[in-house]
């Protein structure tokens, strides 16, 4: 005769295996945000899905439940999924999208201060250059910051 679960035994592992499917509809928007991003390589994407989902869900029902494979639990894990996908889906896929292009605006601007750090060293030299052709004095002297103002040396000057 098997051993019989209490009943709470049974909702504990219900509501955790709910959770858990709660947790497969987070990790399939997170897996349909990666598909979007990375249309090319769909194939590496769904497998990575499957790979990170399938061992997961495992994890979790065994936490849960020891493994035991009930139809409840399975119940419980649609569930949990249809809740996710209906009441909190949407927010979420807003935060990820959202937050996919902050992310890719911190970048750009990182970007952009590292041109900025490679391109300072040059303009010094450059500007160091027009200063030793125009000389300490005399007629080139007065002609060498027309190269900054025109926009030839650096990044200043008026154009």
């Amino acid at each position: 005769m098997l051993p019989v679960e209490s009943l709470a035994h049974q909702l504990m592992s219900f509501l955790a295996v709910a959770g858990a499917g709660m947790a497969g509809g987070f990790l399939f928007d997170l897996y349909r945000l990666l598909r979007m991003e990375f249309r090319r390589w769909s194939a590496v994407v769904d497998g990575l899905f499957w790979l990170v989902a399938g061992p997961s869900m495992m994890l979790l029902l065994t936490l849960a439940n020891w493994a035991s494979l009930r139809l409840y639990l399975f119940v419980a894990a649609g569930l949990g999924f249809f809740l996710y996908v209906q009441l909190v889906s949407p927010l979420v896929t807003w935060v990820l999208l959202e937050g996919s292009a902050w992310v890719g605006a911190v970048f750009r601007q990182m970007a952009a201060l590292g041109a900025g750090a490679a391109r300072w060293p040059a303009t010094r030299v450059a500007r160091l250059a027009a200063l030793r052709w125009a000389g300490p004095s005399g007629p080139r002297a007065r002609r060498a910051p027309l190269l900054w103002q025109s926009g030839w040396v650096g990044r200043g000057g008026r154009r």
